[in-house]
């Protein structure tokens, strides 16, 4: 009897688990729902953003930089409430929070970690580590872990050193430093699950390499060999020897000046038009937006047949998509030898995946612009799509057969 519970207990827990859920538009607000649109998280949040990990959400209220507050959503629960971060991660078993102290320097310097401030908590909402830093990594793979109770910490504190921990999940406590103000590292994970590498210059014990050997479930043994100082590379050039100047134009004859060259007449190449998202993960207090820009077209063209559009191939003389639509608009959504068109007809829209050897139609028809936003979102089939409205403004989500999460 004992056993049969105890396998009732976890065919519920992976039900639970394989149940999805979206944020649901409700007047103006947004709250979070599952499938058939029962409200989980009630709608007050002026956006809710959708995390590359299915069942995370950023839920904010405020619409600018000065005034916002996020809202950590995980498994339909909340998390973190009413927070300072701009963004949220599943960093292994744990929920990175993670705050922008500087937008335009962030974006300046291409992510730069300075302008990062990170805490990490458990997904109860308990944070860990007292104080906050530029990064955080957690020393893990979920699908082969090396350790049971206890995780590793490559940590990046707001003076860009680093250091490594052994933390002991029951009680949330650093129980070893292995090394700490490291100036640089270079990390190793060949070997992974059954032992570590890292390398690390610079710090209070010197430059060493240390191996991690793990075995069921702990740390087993581990050693640190000492290495040559790692030179920084930017101290090897220098702007007076990096480059030769460049040679000096070439002189022209007076004869040559005096004859007009012809203006060179430039051929245009078939291009179409791209949508592509403009939501930044960055920035979770901005009003979603689809964009459009022309993009160059590789060996097929737009062509028209009876009044209707359609996409050509040149090469193989067929049509890619017949001409059956009033437009035909490239998406930027990636997947592998796919690539996703809006078809517009009439007032309708609907969404194709096309693939040279199977294209598919998705079933929904829609009346504003849909973009495909996450394919496979949850489960095998279902995709998560954004709509826009005719000015390009976000305005609720839907799924592939045209439902739309959203009601007055």
């Amino acid at each position: 009897m004992k056993k049969a519970f105890i396998f009732l207990f976890f065919l519920v827990s992976i039900l639970s688990f394989s149940q999805f859920s979206v944020p649901y538009r409700i007047g103006n607000k947004f709250g979070i729902a599952d499938g058939s649109g029962k409200i989980i998280i009630p709608a007050e949040y002026d956006h809710i953003d959708v995390s590359s990990s299915p069942g995370v959400f950023t839920a904010t209220k405020g619409s600018s930089r000065e005034n916002f507050k996020t809202t950590c959503i995980y498994r339909n629960k909340i998390v973190l409430k009413d927070t300072g971060y701009n963004f949220f991660e599943i960093e292994g078993p744990f929920i990175k929070g993670i705050k922008i102290s500087d937008l335009d320097r962030f974006y300046q310097y291409n992510g730069s970690l300075a302008s990062l401030s990170t805490d990490i908590y458990t997904i109860t909402g308990k944070k860990i580590f007292d104080k906050s830093y530029s990064h955080i990594t957690v020393v893990e793979d979920e699908k082969k872990p090396a350790l049971k109770d206890e995780k590793l910490f490559l940590l990046l504190d707001q003076s860009q050193r680093y250091s490594l921990v052994l933390l002991n999940e029951n009680t949330l406590k650093i129980t070893r430093t292995f090394f700490e103000n490291a100036e640089q590292i270079d990390t190793d994970y060949d070997r992974f699950p059954q032992s570590f590498s890292i390398t690390y210059y610079g710090g209070i014990s010197g430059s060493r390499k240390l191996d991690l050997f793990f075995e069921n479930g702990k740390i087993k043994n581990y050693s640190s060999d000492p290495v040559q100082q790692k030179s920084n590379s930017y101290s090897a050039y220098s702007s007076s020897s990096s480059y030769p100047p460049p040679p000096p134009p070439a002189e022209r004859s007076e004869a040559q000046e005096s004859v007009k060259q012809p203006p060179v007449k430039e051929q245009l190449k078939p291009s179409i038009r791209e949508a592509y998202d403009s939501k930044k993960y960055t920035e979770p207090f901005t009003t979603d937006r689809i964009l459009f820009r022309q993009q160059e077209l590789y060996q097929a063209e737009l062509k028209e047949s009876e009044g209707k559009t359609g996409l050509f191939n040149i090469r193989d003389n067929k049509w890619i998509i017949p001409a059956l639509y009033d437009d035909i608009i490239r998406t930027d959504f990636s997947c592998p030898a796919c690539t996703v068109y809006i078809l517009k007809k009439g007032t309708g829209y609907k969404i194709m995946e096309y693939n040279p050897r199977n294209s598919q139609l998705f079933k929904g028809n829609f009346t504003m612009i849909p973009y495909l936003y996450h394919k496979n979102y949850s489960k095998e089939g279902f995709h998560l799509i954004k709509l826009f409205d005719k000015e390009g403004n976000f305005f609720a989500y839907a799924n592939q057969d045209g439902i739309v999460y959203y009601k007055k």
